[in-house]
């Protein structure tokens, strides 16, 4: 998971990659952690999509501006369509992989 800095880096993703996953994540969040460890296990499956992760206390203009109050928080971009997904809060492996079959109906 690559990890960005900033909303910028985050649209020139979006701008560069058909699909991206980003997870708004804090330091000193375990949830954050346990998420991380099952996105890190699922990315080598899902090689169409960019995993992305950016701490959301760093950024958190950004993150007002999009209602994200809790992390974890997974969002899922689909440049395609424009369209996006989110998920907030702690996720099992089941949760994410099911988060993640959005994409196969919105094409």
């Amino acid at each position: 998971m690559i990890e960005i800095l900033n909303p910028q880096e985050l649209k020139d993703k979006q701008e560069t990659y058909n699909y991206v996953l980003v997870k708004i994540f804090s330091n000193t969040c375990i949830p954050c952690k346990q998420l991380g460890s099952i996105l890190d296990e699922l990315e080598p499956q899902y090689s169409h999509i960019t995993f992305l992760e950016m701490n959301g206390a760093n950024n958190r203009d950004w993150c007002i501006s999009n209602n994200i109050r809790t992390v974890p928080h997974l969002i899922l971009f689909d440049k395609e369509t424009g369209t996006s997904y989110s998920l907030s809060g702690m996720a099992s492996k089941e949760k994410v992989i099911d988060f993640l079959k959005v994409l196969e109906f919105s094409n």
